[in-house]
């Protein structure tokens, strides 16, 4: 093959190219379509497994005990898994610091830095007996201890409030629940502040602790599905869990236990295409 062969073969090989179907897909705009549509799961009972598409899990609350297995499974692989409870965070007060903080004076200025770390808040002042109940949370918790909610919604404001001039005073631990209880106090007004379970209402999972799933780490192994003795657990066929945090990569149960949901990853919009076409060719 002389020189200009062996110029000319690539242009020609090339040019062939452009008229050929091409292999690739243009996700997210072409979706895959060898998904299989069935969810991979596994029956305990006959011992054998469903094969499906191993993405997203979905979790049947009715049927989680709470017993731990997935999580176990999940320990010598990626960790991904944890059981958690769906926590609220409220406060005790009597008829004094309900008027008070109805005026806006200094109970006002307390429920405002405790709430702080929960955002927006759409909770009334609920009758109790003689005592009044205020939840500062409107969705629950999911933490996996009283303690770590403590450490990340109310350390800081505590330690401010501390600044302000009320003391701080930790009651003995519930005995039988995950929970922490408070004394707040300055002169001679006190408010309790606890941080307790919400049940949840499932009788076969009396704890109301569930499986959340950082998806982060998960490796999408499966393991967890087969471990679960219950069949409380399904992987689907939605793979689009593309995020631009960690956080939001975090499932708590009730994310789980909502119908998959089909979103485009978020580079797909208008916004980031022009970023990416910026980026690509500048």
């Amino acid at each position: 093959m002389g020189l200009v062969g062996r110029l000319l073969k690539p242009l020609i090989v090339g040019v062939r190219h452009v008229f050929t179907k091409p292999i690739t897909v243009k996700y997210p705009f072409t979706k895959l379509e060898n998904i299989q549509e069935e969810h991979y799961s596994y029956d305990p009972k006959i011992g054998v497994a469903v094969p499906g598409y191993r993405g997203r899990h979905l979790l049947y609350l009715d049927r989680c005990t709470g017993c731990g297995a997935c999580e176990r499974a999940c320990q010598e692989i990626s960790e991904a898994m944890s059981l958690v409870y769906a926590f609220d965070v409220e406060l005790e007060f009597d008829e004094g610091f309900k008027r008070e903080l109805e005026g806006g004076g200094d109970a006002a200025v307390l429920v405002a830095k405790l709430s702080k770390p929960f955002g927006v808040f759409q909770a009334s002042v609920e009758k109790r007996g003689e005592t009044y109940a205020l939840r500062l949370n409107d969705d629950p918790l999911w933490e996996c201890r009283s303690e770590t909610v403590y450490e990340n919604f109310l350390l800081d404001p505590l330690e401010e409030l501390k600044g302000r001039g009320w003391s701080v005073e930790r009651l003995e631990k519930p005995k039988g629940v995950e929970a922490l209880e408070y004394l707040l106090r300055r002169g001679e007004t006190e408010v309790k502040l606890s941080v307790r379970q919400r049940n949840l209402g499932y009788r076969q999972n009396r704890r109301s602790i569930f499986p959340a799933i950082d998806y982060g780490r998960c490796v999408f192994c499966g393991f967890c599905v087969d471990a679960c003795p219950f069949k409380a657990l399904e992987m689907t066929g939605d793979y689009e869990l593309s995020s631009l945090t960690r956080e939001e990569l975090f499932y708590n149960p009730l994310m789980l236990a909502s119908p998959p949901l089909t979103t485009h990853p978020p580079e797909s919009t208008w916004a980031e295409k022009l970023v990416l076409v910026l980026r690509r060719y500048r």
